[in-house]
């Protein structure tokens, strides 16, 4: 049987992800996806449907989803944002946050995944990987042996990241970014798209450059 979700968020990452499950006849048959949902001051600035789907108010998990029990993505791109979602519909005992890897990612048997993670067409994910909750990893990314991916990280496409490598809570990688082997990337850490990480990243700045280097401090 079907499960129903709802996407939370209405920008061009909630449309890539309603894209990715609905073009795919194996999550097709999985998934039935009902919804996209924004906050209520959004909503009067956001059309009335996207992709045929209807674009509902943020109450409705305080209203109708107690009767639906829908399964919830949060396609929120910024990490922060996203866990700061999270963290408020998890106390929703009725909510469920399902994890999707598309069937095109080549994914070891013993890989982890937390709830709610979602891993796009044409990944790769190797053995001894453990990857959070409420994870993205956009289309074609790499993540290589025992790499750690903490909680509410995002992972732009075409990322290479190598083995070992760990990467903190909330963190974004750039695309086309590369992120050499055994090294870490903190919390909070921004990594600029098309950055070459040779040198562990400090929580809370942005690097960029090759080799990457400390852009700013948050």
């Amino acid at each position: 049987m079907k499960k129903d979700i709802v996407i939370y968020g209405a920008g061009g990452l909630a449309r890539e992800t309603h894209w990715m499950i609905n073009s795919n006849d194996v999550l097709r048959e999985r998934y039935n996806v009902r919804a996209f949902v924004v906050d209520s001051e959004y909503i009067e600035k956001t059309p009335r449907e996207i992709a045929d789907l209807p674009v509902i108010s943020k109450d409705y998990f305080y209203n109708d989803a107690k009767r639906d029990k829908p399964g919830v993505i949060i396609a929120i791109g910024e990490p922060r944002g996203r866990r700061r979602c999270f963290e408020e519909l998890e106390l929703l005992e009725y909510l469920s946050f399902p994890s999707i890897v598309h069937p095109t990612c080549n994914a070891a048997p013993d890989i982890e995944v937390g709830a709610g993670t979602i891993i796009h067409s044409y990944c790769i994910v190797t053995v001894g990987a453990k990857i959070g909750k409420c994870v993205f990893v956009n289309g074609t990314s790499a993540i290589g042996h025992d790499a750690e991916v903490g909680d509410f990280v995002s992972i732009m496409p075409r990322c290479d990241i190598s083995g070992h490598v760990k990467i903190g809570a909330c963190a974004s990688i750039g695309a086309k970014s590369f992120i050499l082997e055994r090294k870490s990337v903190g919390e909070n850490a921004v990594v600029a798209p098309g950055s070459i990480v040779l040198r562990n990243v400090p929580a809370n700045v942005t690097v960029m450059g090759n080799p990457a280097k400390v852009y700013l401090t948050h």
